[in-house]
């Protein structure tokens, strides 16, 4: 059973590592054959290895054929269908899940439905789950920023079942069908019970956290109670999942076993035992059902469950095969699991529990068995953490300490009796969830505190996958039990963390990263010793920016902890607009933009033409401005790298009459192998006689995927195709790298999209010129 286990869930692994699933026919055919073969006794490992890539390739593909078709992207469509989640309240719009149930473009039926997610702006009537709406909405397939260290949306969103994202247009069109009892949607009774918490609970802040704890609903937790319960290592305490429903049922267990052992009669009818059991089951079925039946909530469920029918069985079963049984039910279901981050936090995290609690000899007080638990813990989940948020937390293990106990016996039941009450008995329920805001108030502080601790938070680049794996066996050492010799030499495994040196060019080379930042535009330059930041890309909203979300997490990735210099080209929004979060979260050397107006407080200079200095043997300088223009745009800073290794040309969003300008006046330093095409190929840039003066081999454009300016435009990709330029375009490449090493020409691009592929991702130009 366990190495059968292992086996499957190893073949739905390397089908997940791969780019693209083999075809729907094939897989059917490899998974029939293969079941037949497993009477084959000798062959059932391989093929068992079989079965899990071919499941695993089956749900790829019947979702894939459920995605928007491309020809429909950016049109108009006219889609009924049911609203499938609560609303999601940003600014001045709503977003939530529809699902389609028939579409039309130009009244000719179009061959799609499934869940899509949308937003609405400027919205007249106020819509409600459960209910039928037929509306006109522009979608796209599912794409998101690719980047190193960066979130992957794409494979969020593909996890989640969605099959398109987009917005909803002004349009008669758009008007309510039915309206269907509240009673019999799960999405209404959350979006009802999330309004009354609103009308229950004064304090917004603490009525945000009681939505996320009990009904999973986290749009409403401030931006900055997030980043303190990340800088903290509690972040996992406002995510409803295995801890939460973990500690529901075994808090339920506990005292249904204590209550129904006190009653002989009912003990001779049901075991104490299995009742418990049973009650604790039903319980985190209605958290689960509350929480939306969210995916992570789904596992949470089956592993509970899972462990609860050890007791109605009332047999042994060592822990690691319990696990597997758990885990191989869940990849059954949602043959992805093994791609989230989430399920690895969970999983890991109870095999530490069972790990150091199984076989371990003496007694010991009950506090000093927390303190050890949640220090194995948070040592156990170092590589974990590493991997995947790139930091740790030196406050987590007394913050969980603290916190996890307090919320367990306290806040968490406190959250869902006061919402289950708010409908039934508001006079009960205001008193409860505002002595939960109460207590939240001071819970919030005592974080705070711990968060400004000096030096609170370690950050670690990005390593090999055999350091990773060196560091995971030295914390296996380090948890074995007391007595065992040589335990402590598992330190020696773990010294990668603090040794582990990220690579460097090397005198007078440099290295060039164009992010993938969207409609907008920030690209990172390393020499030796040196890095420099040119434009941040946008902020989007309060709690959302591109700084925040794409440049820090690739630094850190990156192993950069200071930035000698940002410069900031000029002040629009998808150039500046990340660089509060930036010069908050990062010692800045000096700052330089085209309008330092525009940072106030703040010691920034202007750039000006000929401005030069040489880090590490490469030399850097402004082409442009050489006055202040009237046009924002042409305000930018126009910058040059140059060594013996090649040549870049950054140029902010300069239109036309600059580059006459800089044709005139910077004709001889001009030439340059890599061009970042100015504004993001708009048709007001790039002229063909400044392509044929600067002669770049290689053209980047920074422009959002589908984006509605329609960048680059079809007249400046043609200019430079027909001057024999490869154009590349972040929306289709993500990050683009290009490492400038003396002696090896010709320059390659390496495109992040590319050789991170997956078959969730959305790559759909490998072999075009624009890509």
């Amino acid at each position: 059973m366990r190495t059968g286990t292992i086996a499957f869930l190893t073949g739905i692994a390397i089908a997940l590592l791969y780019p693209a699933p083999i075809s729907f026919s094939v897989t059917l055919s490899l998974l029939s054959i293969s079941a037949v073969m497993l009477l084959l006794r000798p062959l059932r490992i391989p093929l068992l290895i079989i079965i899990g890539y071919g499941w695993c390739a089956l749900y790829a593909n019947l979702q894939l054929s459920a995605q928007l078709p491309e020809q429909y992207e950016g049109l108009d469509l006219v889609v009924q269908g049911q609203i499938a989640s609560p609303l999601q309240a940003h600014d001045t719009r709503i977003r939530f899940l529809f699902d389609v149930q028939n579409a039309t473009s130009a009244n000719v039926p179009v061959d799609f439905s499934g869940k899509i997610r949308i937003s609405w702006y400027h919205f007249t009537e106020q819509p409600r789950p459960g209910d039928e709406w037929q509306l006109l909405v522009r979608l796209k397939r599912p794409h998101g920023f690719s980047n190193p260290g960066g979130f992957d949306y794409e494979g969020w969103l593909f996890r989640q079942g969605i099959v398109a994202t987009g917005y909803i247009r002004k349009s008669a069109d758009n008007h309510h069908i039915t309206s269907n009892s509240c009673a019999l949607s799960v999405a209404c009774w959350r979006q009802y019970l999330a309004q009354q918490v609103d009308l229950l609970v004064t304090q917004p802040r603490q009525a945000g956290i009681i939505k996320a704890l009990a009904l999973g609903l986290r749009t409403d937790i401030t931006p900055q109670d997030r980043e303190l319960f990340r800088d903290t290592g509690t972040a996992h305490l406002m995510a409803i999942s295995g801890l939460h429903i973990g500690l529901v049922a075994g808090l339920v267990y506990l005292i249904i076993l204590k209550l129904w052992s006190s009653l002989p009669s009912l003990c001779l009818k049901l075991p104490a035992p299995k009742a418990a059991a049973l009650f604790a089951i039903a319980v985190s079925v209605l958290y689960a059902l509350l929480a939306g039946l969210s995916i992570p909530t789904q596992r949470a469920l089956i592993m509970i469950s899972v462990f609860m029918l050890v007791i109605l069985r009332q047999r042994q079963y060592h822990y690691i095969d319990v696990l597997l049984v758990a885990a191989l039910l869940i990849n059954l279901i949602h043959p992805l699991s093994l791609s989230d981050a989430g399920f690895w936090l969970s999983f890991i995290a109870v095999a530490i529990i069972f790990y150091i609690t199984q076989g371990r000899r003496g007694k010991m007080m009950a506090l000093k068995k927390l303190i050890i638990m949640q220090l194995a813990i948070v040592t156990g989940m170092v590589p974990v953490m590493a991997i995947v948020f790139q930091q740790i937390s030196l406050s987590a293990p007394l913050a969980n300490l603290l916190i996890v106990p307090i919320m367990s016996v306290l806040l968490i039941p406190m959250a869902i009796a006061g919402v289950l009450l708010a409908p039934l008995a508001p006079s009960l329920a205001m008193p409860v969830l505002n002595l939960f805001a109460w207590l939240m108030q001071y819970l919030l502080l005592l974080l705070t505190q711990l968060s400004e601790f000096n030096h609170n938070i370690i950050y670690f680049p990005s390593m090999p996958i055999v350091l990773y794996l060196c560091i995971a066996l030295g914390v296996v050492i380090l948890l074995m039990p007391r007595h065992l010799p040589g335990r402590w030499l598992g330190l020696l495994a773990v010294l990668p963390l603090i040794l582990y040196q990220v690579p460097k060019p090397s005198e007078q080379e440099f290295w060039f990263t164009l992010l993938d930042v969207g409609q907008g535009l920030s690209a990172v330059v390393r020499t030796r010793h040196h890095t420099l930041l040119y434009d941040t890309g946008a902020r989007f909203s309060e709690s959302f920016n591109v700084g925040n979300s794409v440049v820090l997490p690739y630094l850190r990735h990156q192993g950069i902890e200071n930035l000698d210099m940002v410069v900031i080209s000029h002040s629009d929004n998808d150039h500046i607009g990340g660089f509060t979060s930036i010069h908050r979260a990062m010692r800045v050397s000096q700052i330089i933009s085209g309008e330092p107006d525009k940072l106030p407080k703040l010691n920034v200079s202007r750039c000006k033409t000929g401005m030069t200095w040489q880090w590490d043997g490469v030399e850097f300088q402004f082409l442009s401005p050489a006055n202040t223009p009237s046009k924002r745009n042409n305000r930018s800073c126009v910058l040059k790298i140059s060594s013996p290794a090649g040549s870049v040309m950054l140029t902010g969003d300069i239109e036309r009459h600059m580059e006459q300008s800089l044709l005139q006046q910077q004709q001889a330093h001009l030439s340059s192998d890599v061009l970042v095409v100015p504004h993001h190929g708009s048709k007001s840039s790039s002229t063909t006689s400044f392509i044929q003066q600067v002669s770049p081999q290689y053209a980047l454009v920074s422009a959002g995927y589908k984006n509605r300016f329609g960048h680059p435009h079809g007249d400046v990709v043609r200019r430079y195709q027909e001057n024999d330029v490869m154009l590349m375009n972040t929306a289709h490449s993500g990050t683009v790298d290009f490492y400038f090493t003396l002696g090896k020409k010709p320059l390659t691009p390496v495109s992040y999209r590319e050789i991170r592929q997956r078959w969730w991702h959305n790559f759909t130009a490998k072999s075009e010129h624009i890509m």
